[in-house]
C-alpha cells in the first residue's frame, strides 16, 4: 500500500539558513496553501480543508525578533501491524483502507461529522516502548488533522469502537507541540534551523544588532565545517530588504505558482515582529545533525546533553563579550568585594567572642579574666581592620591626625560595614562591663575609622 503521508513538495532554491531561538511555540488551523501545504488527500480522494501549522516565536543570531510559520506538521500515532498482511498486498492494501475509513466514521458519529479527521497512514518500522523487544516490528502510522483529537482516535482504538478490535496506541500522550520537537531535534531556547523558507512582506529597510558576536576562531574551524548549520550561528546573518533575494520573499515571481488558488490573506502578517517567515518541516536541519557517542569514546570535554550546547555556547559567548567590555568604574572590583566578605565574616567570630553564650554553665568570669578575654577580641579585631589601637592613657590630642591617616588605609566599600561593627563592638563591651560588676582600669583603647568620628571608650 501506498502510505498517504504528506507528500514531497518541490524544493525551494534558497541557499541560506534560517536560525531563529524557540522562545515560544503555538500552532493554528488555517486553509492549506499550495505548494506549503498538504493540500490533497490520497485517502479522501479530494482536497483538504484545514491544516494545522505551528508558529516559533523568537530570534535571529542577529537579534531580529521573527515569527516563523512550519507546514506540513501533522499529529500522528502508531498502532501495531500484522506482518502477514505484508505477504499480501490487496489483502494489507484492504485492511489499512477499513482501518482508515472505520476510525474516520467513528470520530465523525462521535464529533464534528461535518470535517474530515483522518488524513492517511504509513508503514513505520520501530522497537515497542513497553517492555523488553529485541526486534522491530511494523507499525500503522496514522495522520489526522486536528491534534486535539489525537487522544480521542487512540481512545476509540482502545476501547474495540474501531472494527470492533482493540488496538493498542503508541504516542498518542504526547503532546503535539512537544512530538513536533522531539520528532526535529528540537527544545526550548534552542536554534530552529531551516533552509527552505520564504519572507513574508514587508521586510525591515536596516538593523543594527546591539552587540558584537564572537568570529570563528581556527579551533573552532573544523567543527564550522562538519555542521554547515552552525554558519548561521557563529556568523549571523541580518535580513534586510536589501540582503534578502526576490526569490525569498512570498508573491515573487519564482514562488508565484506556490501561491495559486491560494487565498491573499496567506501573506498577511500575523504578528509585529521585524520577520516574519514560512517553512515546511522538510527544510528542518537540526534532525540530521543528531550526535550519537558512546561513553567509552568520550572524554572529559565532551558533552554529552545535546540540549544544552546552545547554553554552553551562550556562556562562552557571554564570557568572551564580558572579557571585550571596559571596566565599570561605579562597580567595585571582585578582589575587593571577596576581601570585604573575608573581613565580614572575621567581625563575626571576634564579636561573637566578646558576648558567649555556654548553655548549662553558670560560671561568672572574674574582672581580671573578662579583661583579658576582652583584650584579646580587641587584639584580634585589630588584626582584621588595621585600626584599632591600644595604649595605657586616652591620648585624644591625637585624633585629627589619626584619622586622617588611618582614612587612608581604609578601603571605600568598607566604611559602613566597619562602623557598624565598631558600634556594636562599643555597645558589646559596655554590656560586659555592667554585667561584671567591676570597673577598673584595664585598658584604655581608641577606635578610629577613617571617614567617621572616633570612639572612645574606658574601662
Amino acid at each position: 500500500m501506498n502510505p498517504s503521508s504528506p507528500e514531497p513538495s518541490p524544493p525551494g532554491t534558497p541557499s541560506q539558513v534560517l536560525s531563529v531561538r524557540i522562545v515560544s511555540l503555538d500552532y493554528y488551523m488555517a486553509p492549506p496553501v499550495p505548494g506549503l501545504d498538504i493540500s490533497y488527500s490520497p485517502f479522501h480522494c479530494e482536497e483538504v480543508e484545514e491544516v494545522p501549522v505551528i508558529r516559533i516565536y523568537g530570534s535571529t543570531p542577529a537579534g531580529q525578533k521573527t515569527c516563523l510559520h512550519i507546514h506540513q506538521a501533522l499529529p500522528y500515532l502508531y498502532v501495531p501491524c500484522p506482518e502477514e498482511l505484508l505477504h499480501n498486498i490487496e489483502r494489507g492494501n484492504s485492511c489499512m483502507t477499513g482501518l482508515l475509513s472505520d476510525l474516520e466514521k467513528t470520530l465523525q458519529n462521535r464529533g464534528p461529522a461535518k470535517r474530515k479527521h483522518v488524513h492517511g497512514c504509513g508503514l513505520v518500522r520501530a522497537k515497542k516502548l513497553y517492555g523488553y523487544h529485541s526486534s522491530e516490528e511494523i507499525f500503522v502510522k496514522i495522520y489526522l488533522y486536528y491534534p486535539h483529537e489525537v487522544s480521542r482516535a487512540a481512545t476509540h482504538l482502545l476501547g474495540g469502537a474501531v472494527l470492533d478490535r482493540v488496538f493498542q496506541p503508541y504516542e498518542s500522550h504526547i503532546p503535539y507541540l512537544l512530538h513536533f520537537l522531539i520528532d526535529y531535534n528540537l527544545y526550548g531556547m534552542g536554534h530552529v534551523h531551516v533552509t527552505d523558507f520564504k519572507f513574508r512582506p514587508p521586510l525591515p529597510g536596516d538593523f543594527h544588532p546591539k552587540t558584537l558576536h564572537r568570529k570563528v576562531d581556527s579551533s573552532d574551524e573544523s567543527e564550522h565545517k562538519t555542521h554547515s548549520y552552525n554558519a548561521a550561528m557563529k556568523n549571523p546573518i541580518i535580513w534586510t530588504s536589501s540582503t534578502v533575494p526576490h526569490a525569498l520573499i512570498l508573491g515573487g515571481s519564482s514562488t508565484s505558482h506556490f501561491m495559486e488558488g491560494s487565498s491573499s490573506n496567506f501573506r498577511k502578517r500575523h504578528t509585529f515582529m521585524m520577520l516574519e517567515a514560512d517553512s515546511r518541516v522538510e527544510g528542518i536541519i537540526n534532525e540530521k545533525y543528531k550526535m550519537y557517542t558512546s561513553l567509552s569514546q568520550t572524554t572529559a570535554d565532551t558533552k554529552m546533553v545535546q540540549s544544552l550546547l546552545a547554553i554552553w555556547e551562550e556562556l562562552e559567548h557571554l564570557r568572551l563579550l564580558d572579557e571585550t567590555k571596559p571596566a565599570d568604574i561605579g562597580r567595585p572590583p571582585r578582589d575587593a568585594v571577596l576581601k570585604s566578605f573575608l573581613h565580614g565574616i572575621k567581625y563575626e567570630s571576634a564579636l561573637s567572642a566578646l558576648d558567649p553564650k555556654e548553655e548549662g554553665s553558670h560560671h561568672k568570669d572574674s574582672a581580671v579574666e573578662a579583661s583579658e578575654k576582652l583584650e584579646r577580641c580587641f587584639k584580634s579585631l585589630t588584626d582584621v581592620i588595621g585600626t584599632i589601637t591600644f595604649s595605657q592613657n586616652d591620648c585624644c590630642e591625637n585624633i585629627g591626625s589619626d584619622a586622617q591617616r588611618t582614612s587612608q588605609s581604609f578601603d571605600e566599600h568598607e566604611k559602613p560595614s566597619a562602623e557598624k561593627y565598631i558600634q556594636d563592638l562599643l555597645a558589646r563591651a559596655a554590656l560586659t562591663d555592667e554585667r561584671s560588676g567591676y570597673c577598673s582600669s584595664v585598658c584604655a583603647f581608641r577606635v578610629t575609622v577613617g571617614g567617621f568620628p572616633d570612639e572612645a571608650c574606658r574601662f
